[in-house]
């Protein structure tokens, strides 16, 4: 998992060639913002899902992880918590894996919280179950995140 600043993603370039497409296509987006729904960067090998939502609170969710596909979550307007856990030390409740789909939903608890907000991106990994789109303990938001695919080689 990595957490940083989109201005500092460049300094990820080298663990996937597609970061530096994915870089262009996100400032792209903060300097010339498009609706909602799917953007192709690369084909089913790199793709944006946008999202307009409103944050939910953590009691009764549960954490996910994917294997087909690295996430990378960018928040363009808005703030939320995304929980974070090493997938092995969770219990799998549920998966999609074996018919073919890429995603499993985990009891158990969150090791870090991290407070994603305006012009911050998330970088999760297979190993990384993670619970997004949670809501402060003050107020619920509303939201609009970016959600780039990037397969996994």
């Amino acid at each position: 998992m990595i957490f940083d600043k989109l201005e500092n993603l460049s300094s990820y370039y080298s663990i996937d060639s597609s970061l530096e497409e994915v870089g262009e296509f996100l400032q792209d987006f903060v300097d010339n913002p498009k609706p909602t729904g799917r953007y192709d960067i690369d084909g089913d090998r790199v793709f944006a899902i946008v999202s307009q939502y409103k944050t939910k609170p953590a009691e009764g969710k549960l954490c996910e992880a994917h294997r087909k596909y690295i996430d990378l979550q960018f928040m363009l307007k808005g703030r939320e918590y995304i929980g974070w856990a090493p997938v092995d030390e969770l219990y799998m409740e549920t998966e999609e894996f074996s018919k073919g789909g890429d995603i499993a939903y985990y009891s158990g608890n969150c090791k870090t919280w991290l407070p994603l907000k305006e012009g911050y991106f998330v970088l999760l990994f297979p190993q990384d179950a993670h619970l997004p789109c949670i809501k402060s303990s003050i107020s619920q938001q509303y939201n609009i995140k970016i959600v780039v695919k990037i397969a996994v080689k």
